[in-house]
């Protein structure tokens, strides 16, 4: 896991899995770990993105007034 990169940081590592799979260095041999790779990252994102949704959430219910 890559608890500790920035959701950017994550996206950006999948930005460049992505653009390996169009590029030059591209290698059948490879791709089952850089698939897998990029699910992680997916997952993650996802997860991470979740959890700020709901914190700011929280944060706007603490500005309502009753």
């Amino acid at each position: 896991m890559s608890e500790n990169k920035t959701i950017q940081q994550k996206m950006d590592e999948l930005d460049k899995i992505s653009e390996w799979f169009q590029g030059e260095d591209f290698e059948l041999e490879e791709a089952k770990g850089m698939l897998e790779r990029a699910a992680e990252l997916s997952k993650e994102i996802e997860h991470d993105l979740k959890t700020i949704t709901n914190d700011i959430k929280e944060v706007k219910k603490s500005f309502k007034t009753d």
